[in-house]
Order: structure tokens, then C-alpha cells, then sequence
């Protein structure tokens, strides 16, 4: 979508195909045009493509980019990797250019029937399945390729091999991508499933992968800095991605007061360039954090929190009963996104949650609600398929499956009453 920076309305641009709602577009000024850079497809990865925007309604799209052609030299191992993941409906049955050559005991056992089959097949790589049972049928099974679109994925207990010969780029399968703002030939991107950064400074042609694991939003800021962020936390090189540090997260907790928290995963949602002119932001489920590139030059690795005061920003709703433990207190049950289940047995001055051989509701995870039926101490949660409930104020759970996906109920009121229910369970 474009809209004119003095106002107006959003018109918008045809793509290729579609995008994941937390796809970032990159944008790049080169020879006095504004280009576009992203990832074609959806959440598990997509292809790469260019666009020049010619008007508000129209762009040209270049792509989808492919790497450049390679001749290899000589057989190269790749363990833990696999050529066939998701291309065999069977042991035996496969794609076409996938050919089975049975079960052997060992890899070199199987290294050895692929060396025996260059009679038969033009081999272009191999992979074995080693015999463990985690990998159930498949086990022991051995595979002679003779495709040469080589792109082998993580796979535990599997081992691949490429022969020497030309093989085809192909498309780069990229979840996110950023283009540098002063080179639009410079990329970082993160490949689908894989968490992992991968640089190319020749618009796609040719890629190197960081041994960096924790990217899937990536970015290079104007003074030419990468950053990537995930669950695990958001890391910076400030070296050209040779090193990767933490960005740290300091913060007081009130229970107990004084402690300090030092926090790295956040639930990031993207990189934001140019936040209010060119530093770079991270939102997250936790709120808004920036970095401090002055503090970063001085070997300072620490986020600034820029959320303000979070006491109950982050509660979907509070399950409020009179306390049994503090008489003329309350119990308070919170559903929290993204911390799991909190509870505070003396009205929130202190959040201690659920004591030893008590039935918490800890299989709740993030999100999910609820509410109590007035005083009496019965309440209800309810998260996906299942709805627990409770007779104490929210000290004890019992958990039950619902028939269908989601819930939303009431209960029967005490004549007169607008809170209090007319029974027990």
C-alpha cells in the first residue's frame, strides 16, 4: 500500500503473490527510484523478489532472485542434512529424481551403494538415514539423487552428500530480508524454518550464512550495523556480522523488591529502521524497547525501555475472589500475554502465585481468560479446547476438554443478585 506523505488515502500495489502478516518491506532509493525488497510467501519462508515502485498503483518486480550457478570439484559432506525431507511419501516411494537403494547398516555402507549406482543414475547427491528410531520406517534408508536442484534441510540423525558437478542456484527461500539503505545490492535475509542470517552482497547472486542461530527478523541499520531478533532475543554486529552480541533488557522487580532481571528472549515482532529519524526500534509482546548505539560504541549491550509504567498492560482479563489467606483481601488470577498464569493471594501487593502441592492452572500458557462468579469463590478459565474451574478463589484447578474449539458461557444468578451464582458444582 502507498499513501502520500502529506496526506491522503492508501491505493494499493499488486505483488506477485501474497505476504506473511509480519513480513517486512524493505525500502532502498537507487538511481533515483524507490525499490522495494521482500520475501514472497508466507510464515515458513518464501522467494525473494525486487520491485520498482513506478507509481502508487504500480511497481515492476524483479524476481523471484536466483543464486548464480556452481560448478563443484570435488564430493562435499553435509551431515545432519537432508535432500529428500518432504519429497518421499514412503521409504520407497519418492519424488521423481529420488531413487531408493534400500537399507544398510551404516553411512559408509550406503556411501559405497551410491559409488555402485553411477551406472544407473547421474548421481547429483546422496542422502542416508541413519538406522535410529526416531526416524521410524525411514530408518537405515538409503537415496541416490539425480536432480541437481540441491538444497538440503535440517534433520536429525540424516546425513547428505553433493557430487562434483554444475548444479542450478535456484530461488532464494527467505523469510525476511533487509536491504542496506545506502547499497540496494546488500542484503540480509533469514531463511524459512531455519533461524539463521545469511548475507549477500551482490543482490542475490552469490550468499554467505552467519553461524549466528538466532534470526528471524534482520535488518542493517545507516551506519551499516546488522540486527536480528527472534524469541530468544535480539542480537547486533557492529563489525560487518563477524561477531553477534545479546541486547539486554535491565529492569526492577517488585516481587522481590530490588531484584534485578536481566532479560535477553523477548517475544520480538519485527526491527523497525528509522524510528524517530534513524534509530532502530524492537516491539515485542513486552512493549517497546530502542537501541543505543552510543551506549553499543561503548561496549554497552543494553536495550532502552520505552514502555513506560507496565503494571496490568499486559492482563486479557483478572479472576477476582475474597481471599481465604488475607481475610478482607482478594485473590487476584490473571491471564497474562505472554507470561503464562499469575496469581496475588493479598490484592496485588505481592505476586507469589501457586504454592507447593496447590492445582495451578500452569498449563494455561499464554493468553486464554476468565472470570469469577461474584463472591463466592468459584471461578472458570477457559484457553483453546478446555475450560478448568475452580471452588477456592483460584488456588485449585480442575482441568476439562471441551467439545469444540473455544468457549463462552454464563451461569445462573441468585434471584436478585447480579454477581452471585444460584448453586454449586
Amino acid at each position: 500500500l502507498t499513501m502520500p506523505k502529506a496526506g491522503g488515502k492508501w491505493q494499493r500495489i499488486k505483488a506477485p503473490g501474497g505476504m506473511a502478516n509480519n513480513d517486512h518491506l524493505s525500502v532502498v532509493t537507487h538511481d533515483g527510484h524507490t525499490e522495494v525488497v521482500t520475501c514472497i510467501g508466507g510464515w515458513g519462508g518464501g522467494q525473494l523478489y525486487y520491485g520498482t515502485i513506478d507509481s502508487p498503483t504500480n511497481a515492476t518486480w524483479t524476481g523471484p532472485v536466483q543464486l548464480q550457478n556452481h560448478t563443484y570439484s570435488t564430493w562435499d559432506f553435509f551431515p545432519g542434512k537432508s535432500v529428500i525431507w518432504g519429497k518421499c511419501q514412503k521409504p520407497d516411494q519418492c519424488n521423481e529424481g529420488i531413487h531408493p537403494l534400500g537399507t544398510f547398516a551404516d553411512l559408509a555402507s550406503c556411501q559405497k551403494a551410491v559409488n555402485s549406482s553411477t551406472t544407473k543414475y547421474k548421481v547429483a547427491s546422496y542422502t542416508y538415514q541413519h538406522n535410529v528410531s526416531s526416524l521410524g520406517d525411514y530408518a537405515s534408508w538409503c537415496y541416490v539423487i539425480s536432480s541437481f536442484d540441491f538444497d538440503p534441510q535440517p534433520q536429525s540423525n540424516v546425513d547428505s552428500g553433493r557430487a562434483p558437478g554444475l548444479f542450478p542456484g535456484g530461488n532464494i527461500d527467505c523469510s525476511n530480508v533487509a536491504v542496506d539503505p545506502h547499497d540496494r545490492n546488500h542484503l540480509l535475509f533469514s531463511k524459512g524454518g531455519q533461524f539463521h542470517a545469511y548475507e549477500s552482497k551482490d543482490a542475490g547472486l552469490t550468499v554467505r550464512e552467519f553461524t549466528h542461530s538466532s534470526a528471524f527478523f534482520v535488518m542493517i541499520d545507516t551506519e551499516g550495523w546488522f540486527y536480528t531478533a527472534t524469541q530468544s532475543g535480539a542480537f547486533v554486529s557492529t563489525d560487518g556480522g563477524d561477531k553477534w552480541t545479546a541486547l539486554h533488557v535491565w529492569f526492577l522487580s517488585d516481587s522481590p523488591p530490588g531484584r534485578v532481571i536481566d532479560r535477553v528472549p523477548h517475544d520480538f515482532q519485527r526491527i523497525v529502521p528509522d524510528f524517530r529519524g534513524t534509530e532502530i526500534a524492537l516491539p515485542s509482546d513486552q512493549g517497546l524497547h530502542l537501541v543505543n548505539r552510543t551506549a553499543v560504541k561503548l561496549g554497552i549491550f543494553n536495550l532502552t525501555i520505552a514502555t513506560g509504567d507496565m503494571h496490568n498492560n499486559m492482563a486479557l482479563s483478572a479472576i477476582i475472589s475474597p481471599s481465604t489467606t488475607h481475610p478482607g483481601s482478594r485473590n487476584l488470577v490473571v491471564n497474562l500475554w505472554d507470561w503464562n498464569v499469575g496469581a496475588s493471594w493479598d490484592d496485588g501487593a505481592t505476586w507469589t502465585g501457586w504454592a507447593n502441592g496447590e492445582a495451578s492452572p500452569g498449563y494455561c500458557g499464554e493468553g486464554g481468560g476468565g472470570q469469577a462468579l461474584g463472591t463466592s469463590g468459584y471461578a472458570v478459565m477457559s484457553h483453546r479446547s478446555w475450560i478448568a474451574v475452580s471452588s477456592d478463589g483460584g488456588h485449585n484447578w480442575v482441568r476439562h476438554n471441551l467439545p469444540g474449539g473455544g468457549f463462552l458461557g454464563d451461569y445462573v444468578r441468585k434471584e436478585g443478585s447480579r454477581t452471585e451464582p444460584s448453586g454449586t458444582w
